[in-house]
């Protein structure tokens, strides 16, 4: 655990503005604060650096970048969307009312609270007309940006395999340099040292499998890591059906082809849908796209991470368990069931116990916060939490939505267990009950303070992902 409950924000400062930021457990000191390393921490490492030999890069480092990358796809780029017809259009008629008010009259007697009336000279006539067809084009551009997210997602995807892969044959280079393989003298004088020569191999070995079709690229997995991983995988079709239609947009701008429907229907793929057909892909085809590059990106990753470094094992279920919970906190609970689902019936199995636990908790809580309790309170009942530590048999309580039982917990363990008055106010297993009077009024008897503070007091912000990526607090499971 952290030695204290502080947290320490260090912001780099330009001409005595804030210009970049970092977050940290630990006190800085004088010499910690070196501006050169700081800014590579913070704005992250050079997109243009190459894989180095001697493994600089983790699995968990990847998968975190993704999950970045993710983060915008899920936040930020929905509302540029949303926002875009309207900025494009404004700029577009500001531009036409610039032009208008510096070569035109305004009619007074017309003049209102709403409208303006301008009069102009017919000579003006060919340019009011090109900014009217660039205000028009401007909002008629907006409507294609889910297409452009759409495949600048599916780009996002490729560089986090082509990622995954250069990190696995990294740490396994007996899987790309074989006896068979063979480099020409010629080839090797070309690099200046051996290390720079295997970098190169394994750039080239990632993009031929790049160039396959995604559903290629996985067969291929299976095949050269000897493991089975579409098999259960539900989303499967779905994902198919979104690289297929990547390749419509940047092919055909979406018109169905009929190598479109053969794959679709050789990977089982549901979909209504003839030759020549455009299909629409808008906002809420772009949401679930996100949802399903976010399923495959992260359940590939952890499933791989397992497989080759087998004894980080403890690290990647704290690190999965915790990353579904920064999904629940941020209410995405469809896709955070749809990893726990994973973590319970296949990671827990072998598992150390918190970390088991703490997916079972958190899956059961993903399905009750959908509306589904009676489904949470059964997943949670099939497991005995009588010999739990107490956090675990509060959680579990909650979860079950057991009043009684969790307000019993909170008056006898409240002040005293692993779970402080900050964790009740924020850990989503809390989410819902903390409206009801008998979980307010425990929890002011416990702690002797009111459960919702004075509004001037602000509240932490915490990451569960980030704080285990520190590997000071592998137990967190809110």
């Amino acid at each position: 655990m952290a030695n204290n409950d502080k947290i320490y924000v260090t912001f780099r400062k330009d001409d005595d503005r804030f210009n970049g930021h970092s977050l940290s457990n630990q006190k800085p000191t004088l010499d910690s604060l070196d501006r050169d390393k700081f800014a590579k921490d913070v704005d992250g490492p050079d997109p243009s650096e190459k894989l180095q030999d001697g493994n600089e890069r983790s699995f968990a480092d990847v998968i975190d970048s993704f999950l970045s990358i993710m983060d915008t796809y899920r936040n930020l780029i929905p509302l540029t969307i949303q926002l875009s017809p309207m900025v494009s259009g404004t700029l577009a008629n500001q531009r036409l009312g610039d032009y208008v008010k510096k070569n035109a009259s305004l009619i007074e007697e017309l003049e209102s609270e709403d409208f303006s009336v301008f009069e102009i000279g017919r000579e003006h006539f060919p340019a009011l007309i090109k900014r009217h067809e660039e205000t028009l084009a401007a909002i008629a551009g907006a409507s294609h940006l889910p297409e452009i997210a759409v495949i600048g997602l599916l780009s996002v995807y490729d560089a986090y395999l082509a990622k995954i892969l250069g990190h696995i044959f990294s740490i396994r280079k007996e899987l790309v340099f074989s006896s068979e393989r063979e480099l020409k003298f010629s080839d090797l004088v070309k690099f200046g040292d051996i290390a720079e020569a295997k970098n190169h191999i394994i750039e080239k070995e990632v993009e031929s499998v790049l160039r396959n079709s995604h559903h290629d690229q996985f067969t291929w997995m299976e095949s050269k890591f000897g493991m089975k991983l579409t098999a259960g995988l539900d989303i499967w079709p779905e994902f198919i059906e979104l690289c297929e239609r990547r390749n419509l947009l940047t092919h055909t701008g979406g018109v169905v082809s009929a190598q479109y429907l053969k794959v679709c229907k050789e990977h089982k793929v549901q979909i209504d849908a003839q030759i020549g057909q455009r299909l629409l892909t808008d906002s809420t085809y772009l949401k679930h796209a996100v949802q399903i590059i976010g399923e495959i990106g992260i359940k590939l990753g952890h499933v791989l991470w397992r497989k080759f470094s087998a004894s980080e094992r403890e690290f990647a279920d704290s690190h999965y368990n915790a990353l579904a919970v920064d999904l629940i906190s941020g209410r995405e609970y469809k896709l955070a069931e749809n990893l726990l689902d994973l973590g319970v019936n296949v990671f827990s199995r072998e598992s150390k116990e918190p970390n088991k636990r703490m997916m079972i908790i958190n899956y059961a809580n993903a399905i009750r916060l959908q509306g589904k309790s009676q489904n949470a309170k059964k997943i949670i009942e099939a497991h005995d939490w009588d010999a739990s530590r107490t956090d675990f048999q509060i959680c579990a309580a909650a979860v079950s939505e057991d009043m009684e039982q969790l307000c019993s917990l909170m008056d006898r363990h409240g002040r005293y267990s692993e779970i402080s008055m900050q964790d009740y106010r924020e850990w989503p297993v809390f989410r819902g009950l903390r409206a009801t009077s008998e979980f307010k009024e425990t929890f002011e008897r416990v702690f002797g303070e009111p459960l919702v503070r004075d509004a001037k007091i602000q509240a932490t912000v915490t990451s569960p992902r980030l704080a285990t990526r520190a590997r000071d607090e592998p137990d967190i499971f809110h």
